[in-house]
This record gives C-alpha cells, sequence and structure tokens, in this order.
C-alpha cells in the first residue's frame, strides 16, 4: 500500500557555477562551462523523489512569489506532490544556493533562504491533516519549525526520518524528540563529532559520537563515493557505493534519504532500504540537475537486477 509521507524542509533553486578556480578580489575569471539552475530544495527534491519512487508525498514548505517561485512549482505540479500546503509568499523571493565548484572539486556555497526563513511551525501543525504514516525532516527551515512537526509526530506515533545536512540555522538535535532515522552527511557528521566518517573506524567512531548526541533507532552516515554506514548501537553495516561515472552530484544525498525512506517504510529492514538509496543516488549522479535527477522505483529495481557493488 502506498505511504503517505509529509515532507517539511526548504523549496529552491540552486545556482551551479563551474570554474577552473576562484577569483582573488577585484580579479575576474572567464569561464567557458556553462552555469546552470538546478530546482529542488533539500525539501523539494525529497517530495520528487518520493513521488517518484511510489509514495504519496505531501510538501509542507513555502515559496517566493517569482520566476524561481513558479518554476519550482511548476516541477512539483509536474512530478505529482501534494501541494494543499504548500504556501506562496508574494513579498519574498524563493530560496537561492549558489555554488561556486572549482576543478579541484573545492565547493563553495551561498545561501538565501529566502520565503523558506518565513516558514512557521502554525504551517506544519495544519499540514499534519493529511494524516500521514510518516515524517520526513530536513533543517533547510528554521529550527523551532522542524522540532514542532517532530513534536507533533512523536505525540502520534509517526516515525520520523531526518535528513541532516549543512544548515544555516545550526540545529540543536539533542533538543528533538527520538527518531526512527537519523541521516547526516559526512559534513555535518564531522561538525557534530570532530570525526570525518571515511572508512570504516572513522565511520563507527563518529556514529558512536553522534548516538550519545542525537536520539534515533538508526544512524546512517552519507558518506559520499563509499555508499552509506548504519549503526544502531549494537551492529554496523557498511552499504558500499556503486561506481558510477558522475555527472552532477547536487541532491545526491537528498534522493538517497529519500529513496532509502521509501524502502525502509516498505520493508523494515535497514540494510535493503540502504542498498536501494545507493541505487537511486548512483543513477541521479549519472544524471544532470537536482530533483529531475531523481528516479524511479522502476528505474531503480531494474539498476539493482543489472549491478553489483
Amino acid at each position: 500500500m502506498k505511504k503517505k509521507i509529509l515532507v517539511v524542509g526548504s523549496v529552491g533553486m540552486t545556482l551551479l557555477l563551474l570554474t577552473h578556480r576562484v577569483p582573488e578580489a577585484g580579479e575576474w575569471v572567464t569561464e567557458s562551462d556553462p552555469y546552470g539552475y538546478l530546482a529542488g530544495g533539500r525539501g523539494g527534491t525529497a517530495a520528487v523523489a518520493l513521488t517518484r519512487l511510489g509514495a504519496d508525498a505531501v510538501l509542507s514548505a513555502r515559496l517566493g512569489g517569482d520566476t524561481n517561485g513558479n518554476r519550482l512549482l511548476k516541477l512539483l505540479e509536474e512530478s505529482g506532490v501534494d501541494r494543499r500546503f504548500l504556501h506562496m509568499d508574494g513579498t519574498q523571493n524563493s530560496g537561492l544556493s549558489v555554488v561556486l565548484r572549482e576543478a579541484s572539486g573545492t565547493t563553495r556555497t551561498i545561501c538565501y533562504p529566502g520565503a523558506n526563513a518565513g516558514h512557521s511551525p502554525r504551517a506544519v501543525e495544519e499540514a499534519f491533516a493529511c494524516e500521514p504514516d510518516a515524517l520526513y525532516v530536513e533543517f533547510g527551515v528554521p529550527f523551532e519549525t522542524v522540532s514542532a512537526a517532530m513534536n507533533i509526530a512523536t505525540e502520534r506515533g509517526i516515525p520520523i526520518i531526518a535528513n541532516a545536512a549543512s544548515s544555516i540555522y545550526n540545529p540543536d538535535y539533542a533538543k528533538l524528540p527520538p527518531m526512527e532515522i537519523f541521516s547526516p552527511d559526512a559534513e555535518e557528521a564531522e561538525r557534530l563529532t570532530g570525526t570525518r566518517p571515511a572508512g570504516t573506524a572513522s565511520c563507527l567512531t563518529a556514529a558512536h559520537e553522534i548516538s550519545k548526541l542525537v536520539r534515533a533507532r538508526y544512524y546512517v552516515l552519507k558518506i559520499g563515493d563509499r555508499g552509506s554506514y548504519v549503526y544502531d548501537g549494537k551492529f554496523c553495516h557498511l552499504a558500499s557505493a556503486y561506481n558510477i561515472r558522475v555527472k552532477d552530484t547536487t541532491g545526491a544525498g537528498d534522493i538517497f534519504t529519500a529513496a532509502m525512506t521509501c524502502s525502509y517504510l516498505e520493508c523494515g529492514d535497514i540494510r535493503t532500504a540502504c542498498a536501494y538509496g545507493n541505487a537511486a543516488a548512483a543513477i541521479a549522479i549519472a544524471r544532470v540537475g537536482a530533483a529531475v535527477a531523481a528516479p524511479t522505483d522502476a528505474e531503480v529495481r531494474e539498476f539493482l537486477a543489472t549491478h553489483k557493488v
């Protein structure tokens, strides 16, 4: 039976600028590679991915009344995302991230929250009228809004999956109620623990330290081209990534977490869920785009049947 998942998070555009190097102050650098606008945001990308993977995604978010907002709205409509609780704010711009990616791989990001900063606890309270089977959150909207959503879910016995990545709001995870799955990326894991998860030893160290700070049944670390690492206080498991030629990694972590969520709610097995998430992310990074790179369930299942790690 199709699961209804309430997504609380940010929606926005990413302006991706590829450069051989970042200019010094007052210097001009000319590039031949094209720049691109990628639609999604962490919450928007998750909602699109969940819908394409077969879930009923209900998005609680806030868009600005600008050209980017209209483009994002069109993407959500075409993807079949439930938009009953998507608010349009004509006084604000939509969220925008400007990403400068150097040839060396170094990335610098400037974030403009825009309308996302106005997403309120009252808005998420209204969104629970959809009676979701699960709550999916990320931290690109004010912490009190995410916290309010999680508290309501806890009161109603609704499982919570948290996609934790670098956020301008510096969330205090210790103040949040227990979650089913807490899934930080490598950067957030390092910020929390001082340990960069890469190999199995550093992953175990980071996961163990995170378990002292955040209450969850499972901790799933997203470790890039190594895959994902699961820890529950008793066992650990490395779900290896697929060897895929990379075109664009924008949104890959969000697509992984959405896919993992879909699979876990269906089968209840975290290892199977991480393998499914890794496959979805592998498909996504072989494409260009954020939300538009998200695969369908049929594509992921075909990929799993034809690829080995």
